[in-house]
C-alpha cells in the first residue's frame, strides 16, 4: 500500500510527524533509563511528554483529515481499563494511589492510539522496534558499566546481580527477554551488511545481560520466547535464525562466564576488554554468515528436511530446559560452570517449588484473594493493595506489590477491571492468529515486525503474571507501545481511512485535547506539587516552619489527593500553635490530620500524625483511638503495639495530672496488659517466612508495661520490667528513671540514686522528670 493512499489532503502544509517521532524515542529510550518511571517525579514527567504525543499524533491526522478513527474493540479496551481506574477512584482506600494509577492507565491507553494512529507502514513499525531495542541496549550497556565498575548508578549492580537502570532484576530480565526477541528479528531481516554486522555484537549485549540478572523467571521465559517466535518466522528465514541464535547464546555464554571472572579479578578494564573480544567475535561470527549466504553457499534441503531442522532445534532448546531442570541438582551445574559464570549456575540450581520466592509469592497470591473476596465489586482502588495487605497476611512480610499484574488489578479494579485487563492479551492473542492464517495465504514484509513486536509484549505479559513489571510504568509502555504496533499493523489492513470534514472533524479535534487535557493538566500539577512540597518538607527539617506552612499549602492545593501534605501540615500546625500558644491553629492541626487520614485511612504515617495532633490537645481518647488503629492496620507490627502503649502511658499521665484516676485506671490497665496482648498474638502466627521485626515483647513493650506497675504501686514488678527495658540503648535513660523512681518508692534509695547519676550522664534533663514521678501517687 503506497504512502500516498494513506494521507489524505492537508488543511495546511504542516508534517507533525518528524516532531512526533522525535518525541515517541525520547519516551521510549528515557523511560526505562529513569529508573523504569517508579518514582512520582520521573512519571509525572513522562505522562506529560505522553500527553504531548498524542496530540501531536492527533493533529497530524486531523491536519490529513483523518481523524483517530475508526474504533473498534482492541481501541476501547484500553480506554475501558483507565475508566475502571476512575471509577474505583470512588471506593479507594488510598486516594493518592487511586488518583495516580488512574493517570497512568489513561497514559497507556494514550500511548496505544498514538501508536497505532502514527503507523503507516513498515518503516514506522521498524521505528517503535529499533527505538525500543536502542533503550534496551543502553539500558544493558549501563548495567555492564556498573558491574566492571565503570558506570555509577544506584542500584545498578548490587551483590554480583545486574539490576541495570531498573533497579530490579527480574523486570530488566523481562525486558531484556522481550527486547532480544525484538533485536532477533532486527539483526535477521537487517538490510545491509553492516547492519547485520552491528546488530550481531548489540544482541549479544543484550544477552550477556540477561544471564548476569541471575533471573530464573527471565531465564525460562526467553527459551520460550525463543521456541514461540521460531514458530511464526517465514521458512526461509528459519534456518538463519536458528544458527544467528545458536551462535548468540555460546558466545554469550562463554563471554559472560569471562566478564564475570575478569570482573572479580582486576580493575573495570579487564572486563571492558573480554567485552570487546566477545563483541569483535560476534561480529566477525555476523559478518561470516552474510559472506556465506551472499556467496550463494547454500544447503539444498527438501521441505521434510528443513522441517526437521527447523522445528528439531526449538525442540532441542525445550529439552535441553526440560533436562537442565530435572538434573540440575546434580552433575549439570558442575558441567555449566565451565561454561558460565559460577553465581549463574548457583542461581540456576536454587530452581524449585520450595524455593523462598516462590513461597512468597504463594503467600501474596493467597492474600490478594481474600482483598478481592472482600471487596468484589469496585476492587480497593489504585494503591490499595499496598494499603490493606497488612491486614490479611498470616506471617509479616513487606511487599507493595502482588507480584502478579493480572491479580493487581482485579484487587484494583474488581472483576470488570480484571476482565477488561485479559481480553486486551486475549485481543492480542487472536490478532495475531489472525494475522498468522493472512500470512500463510498472502506473504509481505510487515508479518515478522508485527509478530515479534507481539512477542515481546506477550513476552512481558506473560512475565507480569508472576512478578510486578507493569508496576514499572516504563515497562507498562513499552508493553503498550509494542501492542500499539500489532494494532497498526491491523489497521493497515483495513486501507486507507476515510477523510472527516466539519463538525466530525472539529468534534475529534476538541476530544482529542480533553483527553490529552485530562492527563496533561493532573500529571503537571501533581509534579509541581511534588517539588514545592519536597522544597516545603525541607524547611519544616531546619526549622523554618512558617514557610514550610505556606509551601505545604500551596502543594495540597496542586495535589488534593495526597495525604503527605496535609500529614505534615499538622506537624507544622501542631509546632506553631504550641509555640504560639495559638488555639486555633492547633484546631487546624487536627483539621488538617484528619483530612489525611480519609485521603489514606491505611497509611500509619498519616495514623500517627492525627494521634499526635490530638493528643498536644489534650484529646487524648480521641489519641489513643488513632494509635488503636495501627493494630487493625497491621496487626503483626510490633511497633504499632509499642506505639499503642507509648499513647497509653501518655493519656494515663496527662488525666493523672488532671488529677481524673477514674479517666486514668482503664489505660494503665490495658499498658499492664500489654506485653499478654503480643503474646497471645504472636501466638496466632503461622510459623516459617517472617520479615522485619519478630511480634514478641520488646524492650519498648517492656517499659510501658513498667510504667504502668509503677503507676499502680506495684514497685517491684515494675523494677524487673524495667530492668528489661534498659537493653535497649535508646530508652535506657527514661527506663533508668522511672526505675530510679520505683527503687525510691521501694525503700532502696542508694540504687535510686545511683541510677539517677547514670541516667542523668546519659540525658541532663532527667532531674525534673524523677521528681514529677515521686509525686505521683499510684491509682488502685
Amino acid at each position: 500500500m503506497g504512502r500516498k493512499a494513506l494521507y489524505g489532503t492537508r488543511l495546511l502544509n504542516v508534517n507533525l510527524k518528524p516532531f512526533t517521532a522525535f518525541a515517541f524515542l525520547i519516551l521510549l529510550t528515557a523511560a526505562p533509563l529513569s529508573r523504569g518511571l517508579f518514582f512520582p517525579s520521573e512519571y509525572l514527567v513522562a505522562y506529560q511528554l505522553v500527553a504531548v504525543i498524542f496530540t501531536l499524533v492527533a493533529l497530524d491526522r486531523l491536519n490529513r483529515r483523518e481523524g483517530l478513527g475508526p474504533f473498534s474493540v482492541p481501541d476501547y479496551l484500553p480506554l475501558a481499563m483507565a475508566g475502571m481506574y476512575l471509577l474505583s477512584l470512588v471506593v479507594a482506600v488510598n486516594k493518592s494511589g487511586a488518583a495516580r494509577e488512574a493517570l497512568e492507565a489513561l497514559s497507556l491507553c494514550l500511548l496505544f492510539w498514538s501508536v497505532s494512529r502514527y503507523i503507516q507502514g513498515i518503516r514506522d513499525v521498524q521505528f517503535f522496534l529499533r527505538a525500543i531495542f536502542l533503550s534496551s541496549l543502553i539500558v544493558s550497556l549501563v548495567g555492564l558499566g556498573a558491574a566492571a565498575g565503570l558506570v555509577e548508578f544506584p542500584g545498578a549492580y548490587e551483590g554480583g546481580v545486574i539490576h541495570s537502570t531498573l533497579q530490579y532484576r527480574n523486570a530488566l530480565a523481562a525486558f531484556l527477554a522481550a527486547s532480544q526477541i525484538v533485536g532477533l528479528y532486527l539483526w535477521l531481516f537487517a538490510g545491509s551488511t553492516l547492519g547485520r554486522g552491528l546488530l550481531g555484537p548489540a544482541n549479544l549485549i543484550l544477552t550477556i545481560t540477561l544471564i548476569l540478572t541471575q533471573s530464573r523467571g527471565g531465564w525460562i521465559l526467553y527459551f520460550l520466547a525463543l521456541a514461540v517466535w521460531f514458530a511464526g518466522l517465514p521458512r526461509e528465514r528459519l534456518v538463519r535464525g536458528f544458527y544467528q541464535v545458536s551462535f548468540n547464546a555460546l558466545i554469550a555464554m562463554a563471554a559472560s562466564r569471562s566478564f564475570w571472572l575478569n570482573m572479580a579479578q582486576s580493575n573495570g578494564y579487564g572486563p571492558v576488554k573480554v567485552l570487546g573480544f566477545y563483541l569483535a567475535l560476534s561480529c566477525a561470527v555476523s559478518l561470516a554468515m552474510e559472506v556465506v549466504s551472499r556467496g550463494r553457499i547454500r544447503l539444498e534441503m527438501t521441505p521434510v528436511i528443513r522441517n526437521m531442522v527447523v522445528y528439531g532445534g526449538a525442540i532441542y532448546i525445550l529439552a535441553v530446559l526440560v533436562i537442565y531442570l530435572v538434573y540440575v541438582a546434580g552433575a549439570v551445574p558442575r558441567a555449566a560452570a565451565q561454561f558460565l559464570p559460577a553465581p549463574v549456575v548457583q542461581r540456576a540450581a536454587t530452581i524449585s517449588g520450595t524455593d523462598p520466592s516462590f513461597v512468597g509469592r504463594i503467600a501474596y497470591y493467597k492474600d490478594a484473594l481474600e482483598l478481592i473476596r472482600r471487596h468484589p465489586w469496585l476492587g480497593t482502588g489504585g494503591g490499595g493493595w499496598n494499603a490493606l495487605y497488612h491486614r490479611y497476611q498470616e506471617s509479616q512480610y513487606f511487599s507493595s506489590e502482588v507480584h502478579n499484574h493480572f491479580l493487581q488489578v482485579w484487587v484494583e479494579t474488581g472483576p470488570i477491571g480484571a476482565t477488561v485487563f485479559a481480553l486486551i492479551w486475549v485481543w492480542a492473542v487472536i490478532c495475531l492468529l489472525r494475522l498468522w492464517r493472512r500470512f500463510r495465504r498472502e506473504r509481505d514484509d510487515l508479518w515478522p515486525s508485527a509478530w515479534s513486536a507481539s512477542i515481546g509484549a506477550l513476552t512481558l505479559g506473560v512475565h507480569s503474571f508472576f512478578d510486578f513489571d507493569f508496576s514499572l510504568p516504563a515497562m507498562g509502555m513499552v508493553a503498550w507501545c509494542l501492542l500499539g504496533v500489532l494494532r497498526g499493523r491491523e489497521r493497515l489492513l483495513q486501507g486507507a481511512p476515510s477523510e472527516i470534514q466539519g463538525r466530525r472533524l472539529l468534534f475529534q479535534g476538541a476530544l482529542s485535547l480533553v483527553l490529552a487535557g485530562a492527563l496533561l493538566g493532573p500529571a503537571y500539577s501533581f509534579y509541581q506539587a511534588g517539588v514545592i512540597g519536597a522544597e516545603g518538607a525541607r524547611n519544616m527539617a531546619e526549622g523554618n516552619y512558617r514557610l514550610a506552612k505556606e509551601l505545604l499549602l500551596k502543594a495540597e492545593r496542586l495535589d488534593p489527593f495526597s495525604a503527605s501534605y496535609p500529614a505534615d501540615l499538622a506537624q507544622v500546625n501542631a509546632v506553631l500553635g504550641l509555640a504560639g500558644d495559638d488555639l486555633e491553629v492547633l484546631e487546624e492541626s487536627v483539621v488538617k490530620a484528619k483530612r489525611a487520614v480519609r485521603l489514606e485511612p491505611y497509611n500509619p504515617k498519616v495514623r500517627v500524625a492525627l494521634s499526635f495532633a490530638y493528643m498536644i490537645q489534650g484529646l487524648v481518647d480521641q489519641g489513643v483511638a488513632e494509635a488503636r488503629a495501627l493494630i487493625d492496620i497491621n496487626p503483626l507490627d510490633v511497633t504499632a503495639y509499642e506505639h499503642l502503649g507509648r499513647t497509653y502511658i501518655a493519656a494515663a499521665r496527662y488525666y493523672l495530672e488532671q488529677r481524673e484516676i477514674y479517666m486514668a485506671r482503664p489505660y494503665i490497665q490495658k499498658a499492664r496488659q500489654l506485653p499478654d496482648l503480643v503474646q497471645a498474638r504472636a501466638k496466632q502466627v503461622s510459623p516459617g517466612r517472617w520479615q522485619g521485626p519478630r511480634l514478641e515483647v520488646t524492650p519498648v513493650i517492656n517499659l510501658v508495661a513498667g510504667q504502668a506497675a509503677y503507676l499502680e504501686g506495684q514497685y517491684q514488678e515494675a523494677i524487673s520490667l524495667l530492668q528489661a527495658a534498659r537493653k535497649q540503648a535508646a530508652i535506657a535513660a527514661e527506663a533508668m528513671v522511672w526505675e530510679a523512681a520505683a527503687s525510691f518508692k521501694a525503700g532502696q534509695e542508694d540504687l535510686a540514686q545511683k541510677l539517677l547519676n547514670e541516667a542523668r550522664a546519659k540525658d541532663d534533663r532527667v532531674a525534673e522528670y524523677y521528681r514529677r514521678l515521686l509525686a505521683l501517687k499510684p491509682v488502685k
